[in-house]
């Protein structure tokens, strides 16, 4: 399992594809760079959680 929070907004689970996300959906995803993104399903992740480059972002991996 793995928990991605930012700005205390928990974001689980990890997803595959943004169509496996509803739209307007928070949800975070390793991109094709192999990067991890976070995201909103046709929205602005930025917007929706008030967040700007820099901010830290917490991930978690293991039994939760």
């Amino acid at each position: 399992d793995v928990e991605v929070t930012v700005n205390e907004h928990l974001i689980t689970p990890l997803r595959r594809t943004y169509g496996r996300a509803r739209r307007g959906e928070i949800l975070a995803l390793i991109d094709s760079n192999g990067y991890l993104e976070i995201a909103v399903n046709q929205g602005s992740a930025a917007e929706l959680l008030n967040v700007k480059v820099g901010d830290p972002v917490s991930v978690r991996i293991g039994n939760t």
